[in-house]
């Protein structure tokens, strides 16, 4: 029953993730063209404030002062544009500033979580090569355990934070910011001579896993998220290997190959993108 649900959930993120990345592969070139900061919100806040620094001078400089100040107001007031609000008066610019992020605080929200993806970068980096090799069941356990725990600071309030994601416009960067995790956790496992396609479906059903335990992490009121914790490690030996499942999906959902290919394209121009960053 279990390896079902996964199944019909990767057949899901199968169809929906070529639509997403196109999307993502819009943005980019969208971005590529974006106005010069003096005619942006972003412009404005900065030339307001004669003590903002040369070197803070960009968009993203100051975006990115905005929402570290911002993320300590969440305890209190939430994934919410107060927050944002309070970001910026404590970054020195006026509540304006705040219409910078044109979908609202859930550009928090992905700040967030482009920030836990660059802590369990971090924690996969201090793993040997020898380590991850050995124990491909261990390296998933942890790294999606780890992942998981960043959230615990926010657990009063994450389910805002997920509703905000869910928002047909920001979901797409939801599922990026997923897909970039979950990329990051198997690339040290990746084999030279694996088809993209299968190596797209891996990244496909660790998605489902986490994605599935993210909810789960919304109910769970055990010590030290130890329920949430078991329940990776079920989903995890649900999967047996990411390439039996893969087989099965196939088997069971024949459909979902021609879509993968679909996909597996738009992958490679993102992460030609990303390296180009």
């Amino acid at each position: 029953m279990a390896a079902r649900s996964v199944a019909f959930s990767l057949g899901c993120i199968g169809r929906m993730l070529p639509r997403v990345l196109q999307q993502q592969s819009a943005r980019a070139v969208a971005t590529a063209g974006a106005l010069p900061l003096e005619n942006t919100a972003a412009g404005a806040a900065a030339s307001s404030n004669p003590s903002t620094s040369s070197n803070s001078s960009s968009a993203s400089d100051v975006k990115k002062r905005i929402l570290q100040h911002a993320l300590t107001h969440v305890p209190v007031h939430g994934w919410s544009s107060d927050a944002l609000v309070m970001g910026a008066a404590d970054a020195g610019l006026p509540s304006v500033a705040k219409g910078i992020f044109p979908r609202g605080p859930a550009h928090l929200v992905e700040f967030f979580g482009q920030k836990c993806n660059d802590d369990l970068r971090a924690h996969i980096a201090a793993k040997s090569a020898e380590e991850i090799h050995i124990g491909h069941t261990q390296h998933l356990e942890d790294s999606l355990i780890y992942r998981i725990n960043l959230l615990q600071p926010h657990s009063d309030n994450w389910s805002q934070a997920v509703a905000l994601m869910a928002n047909p416009a920001n979901a797409s960067y939801g599922l990026e910011i997923v897909y970039n995790m979950v990329d990051d956790v198997l690339r040290p496992m990746d084999d030279e001579n694996t088809p993209p396609v299968q190596q797209f479906a891996k990244r496909a059903a660790l998605s489902t896993v986490y994605l599935a335990a993210e909810l789960h992490f919304l109910q769970d009121k055990s010590p030290d998220l130890a329920d949430t914790h078991e329940f990776i490690r079920r989903r995890i030996g649900d999967l047996k290997t990411l390439h039996s499942l893969t087989e099965s999906v196939q088997k069971t959902l024949p459909d979902i190959s021609p879509i993968f290919n679909k996909g597996v394209n738009m992958l490679q121009e993102l992460l030609q993108q990303r390296t180009r960053r």
